[in-house]
């Protein structure tokens, strides 16, 4: 009876909200989800927020980082629910179980940790919203559509890459293996979009259009074709995912499918405090939020004639 009436009085006590976000607090996603989260929490007087972020060069470093913050909200008998935009796949099950047998309740954001995990997730309907932007492109008129991934094996990524996938499939397009390319390890984002590209176009029948997995490649891809003297969307269209330039003028003339990142943080924060107060009960809650297409200037009508476009020079990659 002792330890039952402990438990009570350590779980009343419990009035803190760990927020996880990467790469860190200023960057667009980052700060709308954090916006998000916190335009439910002003009205919370009885919680506060303790907010962490990713550090360190690589990803090594950054589980690292993560692995530090779950151990010491684990620890930490203030904590009573987290929000995590987690980074670290099945390296850190052991953190996470450690975290939920402490009375913590997880809810996840964007990426989710593990198929077999059973948890609460707030995310975006990548397969859907991907297969929107293909579609697009495809009635457009591109037959051939290539996808370039990073090397990120998280749950947002594949589910892209299902969405890119689908896409064709409805079409009876059967996209081969050198379609789908993967970023280049090592070296600058440059260099790791370069390689990929360059295996595309000099391809005999090079694609018209490409799928890129997140705007940051998008955008840098844009950067590279033009100095190689292909014009976009003239000779190639090109498209993304995220919606994270939204910071630059007319959004970096991107077409992109924009994901809703404050919407995201509002329903997590939502969530977490329903978790608390024990107004939600099992099972867990899937919430996937639409990504809505945005059609710019980086996409167009596929060319008219299969003619070959410029051979990307070996200085050009480095400049």
């Amino acid at each position: 009876m002792v330890s039952s009436f402990s438990e009570l009085i350590r779980s009343q006590d419990r009035t803190d909200v760990a927020v996880w976000l990467w790469p860190n607090t200023t960057a667009y996603a980052s700060s709308q989800l954090l916006a998000g989260i916190q335009s439910v929490f002003t009205h919370e007087n009885d919680h506060r927020l303790v907010i962490g972020s990713a550090n360190g060069d690589g990803w090594e470093a950054m589980w690292e980082s993560e692995e530090r913050f779950l151990r010491s909200i684990a620890a930490d008998p203030k904590i009573a629910g987290a929000i995590l935009w987690y980074l670290g796949g099945s390296h850190h099950r052991r953190e996470l179980d450690r975290a939920r047998d402490a009375g913590i309740h997880l809810v996840f954001v964007d990426r989710y940790p593990d198929p077999n995990y059973s948890a609460d997730y707030v995310g975006t309907d990548n397969v859907g919203s991907a297969e929107l932007v293909v579609r697009h492109l495809i009635e457009a008129g591109h037959r051939k559509i290539a996808c370039i991934s990073n090397l990120d094996g998280a749950s947002s990524v594949l589910e892209r890459i299902e969405g890119w996938r689908v896409a064709l499939a409805r079409e009876g397009i059967v996209p081969e293996p050198g379609w789908l390319e993967k970023l280049d390890e090592g070296g600058t984002e440059r260099e790791q979009i370069s390689g990929p590209l360059r295996r595309l176009l000099e391809d005999p029948n090079p694609p018209t259009a490409i799928f890129c997995i997140n705007d940051l490649v998008a955008l840098t891809a844009y950067d590279i074709l033009e100095s190689w003297g292909i014009d976009i969307p003239g000779d190639l269209s090109l498209a993304g995912f995220d919606g994270v330039m939204a910071w630059l003028p007319n959004r970096g003339n991107l077409t992109t499918a924009v994901q809703d990142f404050r919407r995201m943080g509002e329903v997590s924060a939502r969530l977490v405090l329903d978790r608390i107060s024990g107004k939600a009960h099992r099972p867990h809650r899937h919430t996937m939020l639409s990504a809505p297409l945005l059609v710019s200037e980086s996409s167009g009508p596929a060319p008219r004639l299969n003619h070959p476009l410029p051979s990307p020079h070996s200085e050009a990659i480095t400049s």
